[in-house]
């Protein structure tokens, strides 16, 4: 009589038989050092690993989240995936109806940030940089410091209209030449291969798509996408945005951003309108909040034209009074969650 056991140990599997009262071993090893990279047309992925005992196996099964996909024989290490859907993937080995444990697992999905918000990149008081990690993929927002300029892929800038501008561009001149292409109110999948033609710098609209090209003419290029949801126009300016960055470098498939589960809430979209009266005016302000009844207990911070907070102020009741301290000009006032509003003080 004939009777079989599989047992586990890391990435062996052992298949131990009975026969005659006889025992005998047979393993098959896994698969290791499972790497990714982009084909040449940049829209397929090529996987390669590592097999020490080729003779020990009948062939692969290649996984792509969690489901088989395909199998081959032991001739080859590597298998090209031309599929435009990304996913996880990872390799056994088999022998038989026996399969070794999974190899390391490797990825070509995109890694989403959400809820970024830059502002023009003279405000000295906010963020007007923005880059992505290569290593992690997630977004950031920076300062347009010369501590930076290795971090910033692209700023804001205002030209009036507002523009998305290549980090190495003129004034900030960092260290990263960026691609941006704008590619209107629908979100795509694929982003267009380089030659086609990227700007150093593109227009920005509301509710629009941008690819992104990262670190153009070096081997550390890569592909991302952003889509803002948000823009004002008033001082100080500044763009809402969500971003997704393609971690394989050089390939172009970036998914959807539409309708992914980990988007969060931010409180910057749900911005309430503040109203002041008069504006022009001499001495105060009459200050009306949308949405609430009780204006008081709540911060208003007073900028210059230059974008400097000259003076926090907290309100007592709905009249703001500038003071003699102020000289006539333009100034901007804001309270948290609200859009900062422009008003002009009379001598």
């Amino acid at each position: 009589m004939k009777r079989f056991c599989r047992i586990t140990f890391g990435s062996l599997v052992f298949v131990i038989s009975f026969f005659n009262g006889d025992i005998w071993a047979l393993y098959v090893s896994a698969p290791t050092n499972l790497e990714i990279v982009a084909g040449g047309n940049g829209t397929s992925v090529i996987l390669s690993w590592s097999f020490v005992h080729p003779d020990s196996a009948d062939g692969f099964i290649i996984y792509k989240s969690g489901s088989p996909v395909d199998s081959i024989s032991t001739d080859t290490t590597s298998f090209t995936d031309n599929s435009d859907v990304l996913g996880c993937f990872y390799i056994t080995a088999y022998k038989g109806t026996e399969e070794s444990a999974p190899s390391n697992t490797v990825s070509d999905t995109v890694i989403v940030t959400r809820d970024l918000q830059i502002w023009e990149w003279w405000v000295l008081v906010h963020p007007s940089g923005f880059g992505w990690d290569t290593l992690t993929g997630i977004g950031h927002t920076y300062y347009c410091t010369m501590q930076n300029t290795e971090s910033i892929d692209f700023y804001l800038y205002d030209l009036s209209p507002l523009i998305i501008l290549s980090a190495d561009e003129y004034p900030f001149e960092g260290k990263h030449k960026t691609g941006i292409l704008s590619m209107g109110i629908t979100d795509f999948y694929e982003a267009p291969p380089l030659y086609l033609g990227y700007f150093n710098f593109e227009p920005v609209e509301l509710d629009n798509y941008y690819a992104i090209c990262t670190r153009i003419l070096t081997d550390s290029n890569h592909y991302a996408k952003i889509y803002i949801s948000g823009v004002s126009t008033e001082y100080p300016e500044y763009i809402i945005f969500d971003a997704s960055y393609q971690l394989v470098q050089g390939l172009r498939l970036l998914g959807s951003l539409v309708g992914v589960e980990e988007k969060e809430t931010s409180s910057f979209p749900q911005v309430e309108e503040l109203s002041v009266s008069p504006n022009p005016f001499a001495k105060s302000l009459h200050i009306t909040l949308a949405g609430e009844q009780n204006e008081k207990d709540r911060i208003v911070r007073i900028y210059d034209i230059s974008g400097k907070c000259i003076k926090e102020i907290r309100l007592s009741c709905n009249q703001l009074d500038f003071g003699a301290e102020f000289p006539a000009g333009v100034y901007f006032l804001k309270l948290e969650d609200y859009k900062p509003v422009k008003v002009v003080k009379l001598r």
